[in-house]
This record gives structure tokens, C-alpha cells and sequence, in this order.
């Protein structure tokens, strides 16, 4: 019976492997198939150890089109626990909030909470993308989306805050028509507020809809009278002059801070200038709450130069470049309006009835106005580059600076503001060396300078002038401006300048640069550090002040530089809202986000550091970028195997490499290894010749 059974056995098995090998399979895929390995059933089983921050850093690693399937699959957490939600959502980007909040939408009920987190993080995004002077803001269609949302599955319980959220993220695009549906959506369902209105006529600060932006104003000011009068008198408070203000300062320790707008006073004057920036400067100068913010403004002594220089700037863009001279030269006292004059302030014109000394007043501004005819021949003639109507009005301008001499920052303001009207760099120069010679010193002078040879094709030679002579002082530029420079510079192949400017002003100052100034940078200093050591092999560089960029400062620039794209602030965790439980709400924390490196930076970082005879540094930058971001360059196997071979010195061995690689790999591919190997072997010649002439 016991052999019956065996030979039973043993036919069996002859045919379960002669099935196997028919079907191309083997024994153990078999096994593989039916029995899943370890690390998948570790994979399948939910670990002890998974906390929630690591599926929030799950998240933050995903792409945005994986949202829905991680939401989907976790979705059991969500369904009872809106809380967890919201935090899941704040910990993220915007944009993966955005798809979190898509895919949920059908699935399980979302808190208040959540639509308000989503809109905040939009706002930081935005506060984010104005700061660094680079990257996209949010979408306006995204915000919109959001608060529709949230109007249909909360409909009048929603807290306004929403709607004054949603209002600032409009007001970038200037989407007026949709900020005052907003406006009447609120207003039906007895939800109207003051900072609604105000942050709906930002929105309407646009050539199409300025008027509205007067009207939603003068709204705020019928409902609360000492709002808007207040912020403006702010800006310069009765009784003190620009002498008074300049002595005070000098006491600023002993008396305490100096009087001047609160944070919803400077708010709410940065949406006055943008309405009045708007508005056609023929009704700016006509219209008393126009002018009498104009005059506040241009008079103020409590807005820090920067700011002060930046809204001018903006407030006097379309104003023709006559009547801005006399603007900025009729320095004194700003137009104050009492409470009466206040409430008879209309749209479109001058108060129609005031007292004799401001009626006297009005007719010099509107005589002004009209004498104003020849202000559009004027400025056609600057724009032409009629040196001659520069340098009278450098003249007309310097005795009226001299009056100011006690106040260099006033001075150096309203130069800037002249200056950014001149169309070309030259011009600006000329006023500013004609007008007020030592204000070049100054950081708002030499920001607008550098701004307009930014705007230049061969703007590069004043600005790098004016950079390596001012390389101690410290001025604050965007990204995109030092990165147009950056740009002129690598296309005029001024390689040698480039790397000064890197080396005393762009790491001593940490300047952003965007990615294609980063990528020109690199390819700058690759060329420098060639040439560099050509003439030390040659033994050339006797005499010479020269010096080549070290591989460790290129590591370092290579994150360090880079204008982050996205922000970096994310939300802690904090407590759920349980029963018989405080519920802290999540705080912002910044925490460091560690950059990606692209193919081209990665490449020629690996150039830079195999011709300074560092294959260990190479290799560090392949590992940073693949951990970061998984970047991976076409032959990063055999150019690994070019670093070690540099590493244990073995040229015979990565000869083989690069001959082998010719026959597997394509023509480009095997040329770039060439490159390489032959930048190694440079490196170690230079290595030699270094140490034959120390000995």
C-alpha cells in the first residue's frame, strides 16, 4: 500500500513539473505567486510604527495626481474624523490640498475648517511668491472653487473671514466682476463687512473698473468716518514737518517709537495707492481724495524709505513726467480735509463748495492741470533721449533737495521715484549725478538702478560696475533682477565678471537666482575654473591676481542660490478635536525643505568637481540629487564607475569604461563620458605640475 501511494506521489509531481516547464514557469515563481514574499506582506500588513506624520510625509512626496488614490485609500481615516482631515490638508502644498479637498468632496462631509485652512495656505503662498519676487500665484479659478464649495455645503454659516480670503486672492488678477459677487452674495445673506468692501476695491484697482474701486472707498468712509481719514493723516501727522520728524528720530530711543500707520493702516493704504494708481491721473489730480493721499504720501515721514519708494512709484506710474516734477518738488505741507469736506467728497471732481484759502488751492491745481498741455510733447521728448530736458530738470530738482538736506532718506526716496520715469540707464545716471550725486550710496537708488539695467540688453556694464563697487554694502534684490543680470553677463561671455559678482556679492549678500541664471552661473564658473587651471599647468600665473571658484562653495551655491519654487512653511500636527479634550489649532512652523537638483546643474557640478581633482565631491552631488529628487543622468552607472576609477586612480580601468560605453551607448551619451574622462585627467595633471613646482 506504502508504494502504491509514493508511485501515486511521484507521478504527481512528474506532471505538475513537466506543466511548469511547458508554461515557462519554474517551481519557485510558482511559489512566488501563491505565497507572497516577506517584504510584501510587510507592504500588506499595517505597521505598528506607521504614525500619521508618516503619511503626511507621504503626502508631501507624492505629485499632486496621487492625491485622489492615497485619499481613496485612506479614506476610512477621514470619513468620522473631519479634524484629521483638515490637518491632513494643511500639512500639504496648496495644490495637493486643493486635490485632497476634489476627491473628498463626494465621500464625507468637510468642515468649515478645512475650506478656511485651504484658503490661508493659498494667502501664505502668495505672501511666499511676493517676498522672494519670483514664482506663480495662485490661481484665481482655484480660489473661486473653494469658496464656491464652501457656499454650497455651508451656506450662511460660513464665518466671513472665507469671503475676505477669497477677496485677497482675487485682487492680484484683478477679477473685479467676481469680487463683487462675492460682495453681493454677502450682502443677501446679511454678511456684509467693512474689510470685504476694502478688499474688494483692490480688486477693482484696474483700468476697467477704477470707478467701482472709488465707490466701494468712499463706502467704507460714509460707514466709518475716521478709517480711511486716518490711515492717510498717518502718513503724516498734523503739525509735524519733514525738520521736526528728522530731529525726533535722533531722540527715537529715548521717547519710544515714532508715530506713523498701524498693520491695518498700512493695509488699507496699500489698496488706496493701487485704486489710485489706477484711476487716470487726470482724475487723480482733479479728485480730493486722490490728492490729499498723493500729498500725505509724497510728505510722509513715518513710511520707511523702501515703502515709501515703492507706492510712489507705483501712484505716479501714469502720471506724465511735467507734472510729476512738480509734484515731487512742491514739497511741503500735504492737503488736509476736515470732517464736512470729508463727507462732500465726490467721485469724479473737486469738492463743490469750500471755504476761500482751499478754494484758491483747488483752482492752482486745476490751473496746474490745464497748463499741463505741453506734458505729452515733454515726455515724448524723453522718451526720445533729449539729454537737455534732463539736465534742466536735474537742476530744477537739486535746489528743491537742498531744502531737504536734514532728511537724506526723503531725499533718496524721491530721487528713486524720478529716476524709475527716465527710459534708459544713461538718463537715469545723469539725473541722479546732476540732481543728487551722493544718494548713489544709497540701497533704494542703487536697487532702481540695477532695476532698469535689468530692462537693457547691455545693462550689465553699469550694473556690474555699480555691484563691485558697492560689493560691502548691502542691497536687497529680487530674483529676477540679479538673474536678468546674470543672464546679460553668461550671454556676453563676460565669464571673469560673473565669477567676481558670485564671489563679492552674490554669497556675501545670498541673492536668489531662478533656474536658468543658475544654470548659466555654473556653466560660468565651469569655463573659469577650465581656463583657470590651463595657465596653472602652463605655469602662467605668475603675477596674477586670479582664483578659481573651490568645489566645496559650488556645492554649496548649488542649493543655496536657488529660488525656492515652492513654499516652505507647513502646518504641526497639533491635538484632534475629541470629546473631553482641548483642541489646539495647528500653527505654522518653518521647517527646511531640502532643493532638488536638475539634470544640467547635476552634470556640470560633476564637471566642476572632477576638474578640481574631487571625484568624492562629484559623487556626493549624484547621491544628494537622487535622494532628493531622484534625479538620474542617462549614464550615471558608467559615470559613477568614471569617479570610482578617479578615486582608487585607475585610468586603465576607465579607458575600458568609455571604450565599452561606445559600443552600448549612443554618440551623445558616450561623448559626454569622454568629456569627462578627459577632464580627469587633466585634473591629475594639474595635480602633478602643482607638486613638482612645490618641490
Amino acid at each position: 500500500m506504502r508504494i502504491a501511494i509514493s508511485v501515486l506521489a511521484t507521478s504527481y509531481l512528474i506532471l505538475f513539473c513537466s506543466f511548469t516547464v511547458r508554461m515557462n514557469y519554474s517551481p519557485g515563481l510558482v511559489c512566488l505567486y501563491y505565497y507572497p514574499s516577506i517584504d510584501q506582506r510587510r507592504d500588506a500588513m499595517p505597521s505598528q510604527s506607521y504614525t500619521f506624520e508618516d503619511f503626511l510625509t507621504r503626502l508631501e512626496r507624492s505629485p499632486v495626481n496621487h492625491m485622489s488614490p492615497l485619499y481613496h485609500e485612506n479614506k476610512q481615516l477621514f470619513i468620522h474624523r473631519p479634524d484629521m482631515f483638515t490637518k491632513a490638508v494643511l500639512s500639504v502644498q496648496w495644490e495637493k490640498g486643493l486635490a485632497l479637498l476634489q476627491a473628498a468632496y463626494y465621500t464625507q462631509p468637510i468642515a468649515a475648517e478645512t475650506y478656511r485652512g485651504l484658503l490661508s495656505r493659498m494667502l501664505l503662498h502668495n505672501k511666499h511668491v511676493n517676498r522672494i519676487g519670483g514664482g506663480r500665484l495662485v490661481s484665481w479659478q482655484a480660489a473661486m472653487s473653494v469658496f464656491m464649495e464652501a457656499v454650497v455645503a455651508h451656506g450662511t454659516t460660513l464665518p466671513t473671514k472665507l469671503h475676505v480670503s477669497t477677496l485677497k486672492l482675487l485682487a492680484p488678477h484683478k477679477q473685479w466682476l467676481s469680487a463683487i459677487q462675492v460682495l453681493q452674495l454677502g450682502q443677501a445673506n446679511e454678511q456684509l463687512t467693512k474689510p470685504m468692501v476694502v478688499e474688494a476695491a483692490a480688486s477693482c484697482a484696474c483700468s476697467a473698473a477704477w470707478r467701482e474701486g472709488l465707490q466701494l472707498l468712499l463706502h467704507v468712509h460714509q460707514q466709518e468716518p475716521t478709517l480711511l481719514s486716518g490711515a492717510i493723516e498717518s502718513l503724516r501727522p498734523p503739525g509735524t514737518d519733514v525738520l521736526s520728524s528728522a530731529d525726533n528720530g535722533q531722540t527715537a530711543l529715548l521717547e519710544g517709537p515714532s508715530p506713523g500707520p498701524t498693520s491695518e493702516q498700512l493695509h488699507l493704504l496699500k489698496i488706496v495707492n493701487e485704486v489710485v494708481s489706477a484711476t487716470p491721473w487726470e482724475v487723480a489730480m482733479k479728485h480730493a481724495l486722490c490728492h490729499s493721499y498723493l500729498t500725505h504720501l509724497i510728505a510722509s515721514t513715518t513710511l520707511p524709505p523702501e515703502e515709501k519708494t515703492k507706492l510712489l512709484t507705483a501712484a505716479l506710474a501714469q502720471f506724465p513726467w511735467d507734472i510729476t516734477l512738480k509734484l515731487l518738488c512742491a514739497y511741503g505741507e500735504p492737503e488736509l480735509l476736515d470732517d464736512e469736506e470729508w463727507n462732500r467728497v465726490q467721485l469724479l471732481g473737486p469738492p463743490k463748495q469750500k471755504r476761500g484759502r482751499k478754494k484758491k488751492k483747488s483752482q492752482k491745481q486745476l490751473s496746474a492741470t490745464e497748463e499741463a498741455a505741453p506734458e505729452d510733447a515733454l515726455t515724448e521728448e524723453l522718451h526720445e533721449g533729449n539729454m537737455d530736458l534732463v539736465l534742466r530738470s536735474a537742476e530744477t530738482l537739486r535746489d528743491k533737495l537742498q531744502l531737504l538736506e536734514s532728511s537724506p532718506e526723503t531725499v533718496s526716496a524721491l530721487v528713486s521715484v524720478l529716476a524709475q520715469k527716465m527710459p534708459t540707464v544713461e538718463m537715469t545716471l545723469t539725473l541722479i549725478e546732476k540732481s543728487a550725486a551722493w544718494t548713489i550710496r544709497s540701497p533704494i537708488v542703487v536697487q532702481t538702478i540695477l532695476e532698469k539695467c535689468a530692462e537693457e540688453e547691455e545693462g550689465w556694464r553699469p550694473a556690474s560696475n555699480l555691484l563691485l563697487q558697492l560689493s560691502q554694502h548691502s542691497v536687497r534684490l529680487p530674483a529676477e533682477v540679479i538673474s536678468k543680470i546674470v543672464l546679460q553677463l553668461r550671454a556676453a561671455r563676460q565669464t571673469g565678471i560673473l565669477v567676481q559678482l558670485l564671489q563679492r556679492c552674490i554669497i556675501p549678500n545670498q541673492y536668489k537666482l531662478t533656474e536658468a541664471a543658475h544654470v548659466a552661473m555654473f556653466e560660468a564658473v565651469l569655463a573659469h575654473n577650465k581656463a583657470y587651471y590651463t595657465l596653472q599647468r602652463a605655469n602662467r600665473l605668475a603675477g596674477k591676481d586670479a582664483s578659481c571658484v573651490h568645489w566645496l562653495t559650488a556645492l554649496s551655491c548649488a542649493t543655496d542660490l536657488q529660488a525656492p519654487v515652492i513654499e516652505d512653511r507647513v502646518v504641526a500636527t497639533g491635538t484632534g478635536e475629541s470629546k473631553g479634550a482641548i483642541s489646539n489649532r495647528p500653527e505654522v512652523v518653518r521647517r527646511t525643505v531640502e532643493k532638488p537638483l536638475s539634470d544640467r546643474v547635476l552634470a556640470l557640478l560633476i564637471h566642476i568637481c572632477a576638474a578640481a581633482d574631487s571625484p568624492h565631491g562629484a559623487l556626493k552631488a549624484m547621491g544628494y540629487a537622487r535622494t532628493v529628487n531622484k534625479t538620474e543622468l542617462p549614464c550615471s552607472d558608467e559615470i559613477r564607475a568614471l569617479l570610482y576609477c578617479a578615486v582608487y586612480d585607475r585610468p586603465y580601468e576607465a579607458e575600458a569604461i568609455v571604450s565599452k560605453a561606445r559600443e552600448k551607448l549612443n554618440e551623445k551619451e558616450s561623448k559626454s563620458l569622454e568629456k569627462l574622462l578627459e577632464t580627469i585627467r587633466e585634473a591629475k595633471i594639474t595635480k602633478e605640475s602643482s607638486k613638482e613646482r612645490v618641490e
